[in-house]
């Protein structure tokens, strides 16, 4: 008997086929990833610890074993006296060990080998900078000594004075400014710079030569005031040097010139040198002088006591006549005795004096009458001054009339 077969029978074969083979297909992939994940948290498990061993001996690196190498690394510089490269590598260990000391110390030997080679700048720059560490104070000070007395040694007299002058009486170093002085003044006057040499060995003393170069500074600086026209300048320079070469005779140089460019009588310094002048016979002093200092007078003749200002050309015989007279010129504080004669017409004379320590801007009156008058001759009527000394200082004239 053979089996009914149908269409229909047969799609639903296929159908039911179909799904079997899915559901098997997810079962078997379902599995797959369960053991793919299985698998990946064993691996991520072994992933996870190798990490973790990794970062751990990195820490370990870092803040233990780089450390001691760098530590070392500086030790080993220290003994090749790359001092500066360990110096460096300390600061950065910070507190590790004995970095902070080890910096201090390798600092200062440093500083002691730039001693050694001379360098005093920059072995100073570390003593400095290391403050009381160990005997840095006291090395410091060397340092600006030695290096002065380089500086000294080149020839370079200033920068040496600069350092050393810090030093106040540390060793010898007094001793040493006053050379940088006593050079620094040879080359002033070798620059023919006479002040600052003045200066310079004015303040030596008795260091060397000093007191012989101050006077011929002087002696220099004297001329140079002269040829700049600052005669009193010059003038007391060559007063304090005396006889020193030809000072005495500059000095009346000097004092002339003033006198020549400041002839005014009232100018004191003119009338001390003047004085000076003509005592020594110097030039045409005595010309200057006598023309300077002259006395002189003002004589205003007229009819009036009062009236010392006008002056009448015309006077009666009937009238009393006046004479007016002031003084002017003369040397400063100087007084003397003003003397007169009076010439009448006819031929009378009649002498008199103002009296004694008559000076500039004195004034005085004198005068005359006829007795009788009447019988007097008219004509002109002369009067005359005089000095002490009798030199003629002034004379004026007025006619009498009837």
């Amino acid at each position: 008997m053979k089996p009914s077969f149908k269409i229909n029978d047969s799609e639903k074969f296929w159908q039911d086929a179909n799904a079997n083979a899915e559901k098997e297909i997810n079962e078997i992939r379902e599995q797959t990833e369960k053991r793919a994940k299985k698998k990946k948290r064993k691996i991520g498990a072994v992933i996870t610890l190798s990490s973790l061993l990794l970062i751990v001996l990195s820490v370990l690196f870092a803040v233990i074993l780089l450390p001691q190498l760098r530590y070392n690394k500086a030790l080993s510089l220290i003994k090749e006296e790359k001092y500066d490269q360990a110096i460096e590598i300390f600061v950065s260990l910070g507190d590790y060990k004995d970095s902070a000391d080890r910096v201090f110390r390798t600092k200062y030997d440093l500083a002691l080998r730039l001693y050694g080679e001379e360098k005093y700048d920059e072995a100073y720059t570390f003593f400095d900078g290391l403050g009381d560490y160990r005997d840095s104070p006291g090395l410091k000070k060397e340092c600006i000594y030695k290096s002065g007395l380089s500086l000294l040694n080149k020839g370079k007299w200033a920068e040496a004075k600069e350092k050393l002058s810090s030093l106040n009486n540390y060793k010898d170093a007094g001793k040493n400014i006053k050379e940088c002085d006593y050079q620094l003044g040879l080359l002033a006057i070798k620059g023919e710079d006479w002040e600052k040499a003045v200066n310079i060995f004015s303040s030596l003393a008795d260091y060397k030569d000093s007191e012989e170069q101050l006077i011929l500074s002087n002696y220099n600086k004297a001329k140079e005031m002269h040829k700049a026209g600052k005669y009193t300048e010059a003038v007391k320079i060559f007063e304090e040097l005396s006889d020193f070469e030809d000072s005495k005779e500059l000095k009346l140089v000097s004092m002339y010139s003033y006198v020549s460019g400041h002839q005014k009588a009232d100018d004191m310094t003119t009338f001390e040198y003047l004085k000076e002048l003509t005592e020594k016979n110097f030039e045409d002093s005595k010309a200057i002088y006598k023309s300077l200092y002259a006395w002189s007078t003002k004589c205003v003749i007229n009819n009036s006591k009062s009236d010392s200002k006008t002056n009448m050309e015309v006077v009666s015989r009937f009238d009393t006549v006046y004479f007016h007279v002031s003084l002017s010129g003369g040397a400063p504080n100087a007084t003397t005795t003003v003397k007169y004669e009076i010439v009448f017409p006819g031929g009378s004379i009649q002498k008199g004096d103002f009296g004694k320590d008559w000076k500039a801007g004195s004034e005085g009156c004198t005068w005359v009458w006829f007795k009788s008058p009447a019988y007097a001759d008219t004509g002109y009527a002369y009067v005359k001054l005089f000095d002490l000394d009798g030199k003629l200082i002034g004379e004026d004239s007025v006619y009498i009339a009837k």
